[in-house]
């Protein structure tokens, strides 16, 4: 059965990620893309006519995604959501960890490539958007969120890049660390 052309691009964004956060994005070549969608070259220059398109596209394919998590988390009770803001970055490291290494190089490349400098900037602030919407959901008040998203984005992503690095650190007990410094904060309105 022939894809429908939203079939093919979504196969060519996946494998894009799949590349991506295996090779990194200096060593990730549009061929490689094409083989593992299982296209020719030539497609994928037709749907992506660069590798920075291709990578804006995949970024916000997966910025979407974090959206999409992040809204029925919303959903949740303040009690529940006030545990889950501080598992969902952990549990996401350990069942994605492609995501982290995705993430720092396209942050590390932002700072020196102009043309990737807007998407990286995007996705801090998605991510500090989306932790600010819980951290007010949580607490019921919008007062210290965005300066508090920041500062638990921060942490989340140190952590994660040190667990990265070094496979043997123990990001339990920094992640209890952390919600011992956190949670008088993040309790302050979701008590019954």
């Amino acid at each position: 059965m022939k894809k429908t052309s939203g079939e093919t691009r979504a196969g060519i964004l996946a494998a894009a990620y799949s590349v991506l956060s295996q090779r990194g994005i200096e060593q990730t070549t549009i061929k490689e893309v094409a083989r593992l969608a299982g296209v020719a070259p030539g497609l994928v220059h037709y749907y992506f006519a660069s590798k920075d398109l291709l990578l804006e596209e995949v970024l916000q394919t997966a910025g979407q995604r974090y959206a999409t998590l992040i809204e029925r988390m919303l959903t949740l009770p303040p009690r529940k959501l006030a545990k889950e803001i501080l598992q969902e970055p952990q549990t996401r490291l350990a069942e994605e960890p492609e995501w982290y290494r995705f993430r720092y190089e396209l942050l590390a490349i932002g700072l020196h490539n102009e043309a990737l400098t807007p998407s990286a900037r995007m996705m801090l602030e998605k991510g500090r958007e989306c932790i600010a919407r819980m951290i007010q959901r949580i607490t019921g008040t919008g007062a210290g969120g965005e300066e508090l998203s920041a500062v638990l984005m921060s942490c989340f992503d140190g952590l994660a890049i040190q667990k990265i690095i070094d496979p043997a650190f123990d990001i339990e007990r920094a992640y209890k660390t952390l919600e011992k410094l956190f949670r008088p904060v993040l309790n302050a309105k979701s008590e019954p």
